[in-house]
């Protein structure tokens, strides 16, 4: 294909040398560099303000002093420790007091507007025939004659609130509620202490044995693959989609509009319609490529500086981005791999120049500018069949064998393998073998692309 090498500098330097072009390219870049910026600056303030709201609420749904009657056999239990390991007491007051005979008198005794609470932890036995609590201190084991009965011993821990007070409402019963919960598992813990079992031996208690059925023929979904299947390939074919047509109509454009000119005939007397075809369609792949390097460049230098900025300004910001990824590295041994990315990647940009000249081909069999738009139909057409067509059939779940073979199908490869082989769902050998067919592909389309593109010329 002597003489491509002409035709591509004469088509890229044409249509980069005007002010449009470079207004456009920086214009977008600085655009997406500040989107890009503000994505992980606006997460942090959001999560940021969710949770000062959450503590904000925790501290003034919940009341300001507990007090704590332990009146069962585990003493000397720190429950001081709760404001310091679990947030919800953040603000609390707790005190521990001896027992009080009355301790719903002494309850009904507060002001109306006091935001305090009683919590009265006692030890019963339970009655497994009558269903009853009785006090263990009152218990008399003689009067029990029933041998198929079974005591169990228990702990409970009963509220006191003043009715009608400024607690006593749903929002703050709620509270209270999650309050007790939480103090009765601290309670719990604290009772291995007691008895003197260490902290392996209350785990080793504390552990419990799952049953789970699985469907050998096929077992249920992960995260990561849920993740996989509808929002990283979505993404990816929604770009794809994007710049092939954007791009495509241009090319669409410089191979029909150039081809009604005279000068044509005479510069296919001095070169091969392949060179000529070769050329255009590469120059103009040049420019998308140089457009959507900058522009990913811009994004990832926002998305970074956003990144650190997120860091600085709040303490507790976690990027996402990074635990998503993390997520899909356990899932997969090649999932985010330099190797799976380096070839996802590759196969995107071999894809697009592949359509790039699919579209090249629709419009060679066009003679009139004027028709242009009947050549782009058709290519568009493809287009969003393919598109469709690699997106909707793995989400369905319609056949795993199909979804294989769509993988080496180059108009469907293009769109469903950049995904694939950067999230591990696909693996580096059927990757590299469906890149070659891409290749291949791509070389007879060129060809039959110059011979129909001369055809229609003499």
């Amino acid at each position: 294909m002597k003489g491509w090498k002409d035709v591509f500098t004469f088509t890229f330097t044409q249509n980069v040398k005007g002010k449009t072009f470079k207004a456009a390219l920086y214009g977008i870049a600085a655009l997406i560099f500040i989107i890009f910026l503000a994505i992980n600056i606006i997460v942090a303030v959001v999560n940021d303000d969710d949770d000062k709201k959450k503590k904000e609420e925790t501290v003034k749904n919940s009341v300001d002093i507990i007090h704590i009657i332990n009146e069962s056999d585990i003493q000397n239990v720190d429950f001081q420790k709760l404001t310091e390991e679990n947030e919800i007491f953040a603000g609390i007051r707790i005190l521990t007091e001896e027992g009080n005979p009355a301790p719903a008198e002494r309850a009904e005794a507060f002001d109306s507007n006091s935001r305090e609470i009683i919590l009265q932890i006692q030890k019963y036995l339970f009655n497994s025939k009558t269903q009853q609590y009785t006090l263990f201190e009152e218990y008399d084991n003689s009067a029990v004659q029933d041998e198929e009965v079974s005591e169990e011993i228990v702990y409970r821990l009963t509220v006191y609130l003043k009715k009608d007070g400024v607690l006593d409402n749903s929002q703050d019963r709620e509270t209270i509620s999650r309050l007790a919960e939480n103090l009765a598992d601290y309670f719990d813990r604290e009772k291995y202490g007691f008895a003197g079992i260490s902290q392996e031996g209350m785990e080793m208690l504390d552990s419990e044995l799952h049953v789970e059925s699985v469907d050998i023929e096929k077992a249920g979904e992960s995260l990561t693959e849920t993740l996989a299947k509808i929002f990283i390939p979505m993404i990816v074919c929604l770009v794809v989609y994007m710049l092939v047509l954007l791009y495509g109509q241009s090319i669409s454009k410089v191979i029909v509009v150039e081809k009604s000119s005279k000068l044509m005939e005479t510069l296919l007397t001095s070169l091969q319609p392949y060179a000529i075809v070769f050329g255009k369609i590469f120059a103009m792949f040049a420019i998308a490529m140089v457009q959507i390097v900058v522009w990913t460049v811009s994004g990832i230098l926002g998305y970074i500086v956003g990144d650190k900025i997120a860091s600085s300004m709040f303490s507790g910001y976690e990027n996402q981005l990074y635990v998503i990824i993390d997520i899909f590295k356990a899932d997969s041994d090649s999932a985010f791999t330099l190797t799976a990315v380096i070839l996802g990647i590759l196969v995107l940009v071999i894809g697009f120049f592949m359509y790039c000249v699919m579209s090249a081909l629709f419009s060679s069999g066009i003679s009139k500018a004027e028709e242009v738009s009947n050549g782009y139909a058709l290519f568009q057409m493809v287009v969003v069949v393919a598109f469709l067509a690699a997106y909707m059939i793995p989400l369905m779940g319609l056949s795993d064998a199909l979804v294989n073979v769509m993988r080496f199908i180059p108009v469907t490869a293009a769109f469903m393998l950049p995904a694939d082989v950067i999230i591990g769902s696909c693996g580096i050998l059927v990757s590299a073998v469906s890149l070659g067919i891409m290749v291949a592909a791509t070389a007879v389309m060129i060809y039959f692309t110059g011979k129909m593109y001369k055809k229609k010329i003499f």
